[in-house]
């Protein structure tokens, strides 16, 4: 896909950083146009990167892009101690 159009505004923009919000195919072409316009720019994305294939198809190009998801906190002592601390209604 070609995101030229998008990419040269990011570029003139004088962004630090973009903020991606969706999947893998995307983002690594995106990554990847960035990249090859030798952009510097930080690349952050959700969950919908967080995903080998976009390593593999990003390649080199998916160093140094950030991928927030979530994560298992039920060991997590400070949330285990949120889920047994007392919890007031909302509705008093």
């Amino acid at each position: 896909m070609d995101y030229s159009a998008i990419i040269q505004k990011i570029k003139h923009s004088g962004a630090e950083a973009v903020i991606y919000g969706g999947y893998h195919p995307e983002a690594a072409s995106v990554v990847q146009q960035m990249r090859r316009k030798s952009m510097k720019t930080i690349f952050i994305s959700d969950d919908g990167v967080k995903d080998q294939t976009f390593i593999k198809v990003a390649g080199q190009n998916a160093e140094g892009v950030y991928a927030s998801g979530p994560k298992d906190t039920t060991k997590n002592p400070l949330a285990i101690a949120a889920m047994e601390a007392p919890q007031e209604s909302l509705w008093q």
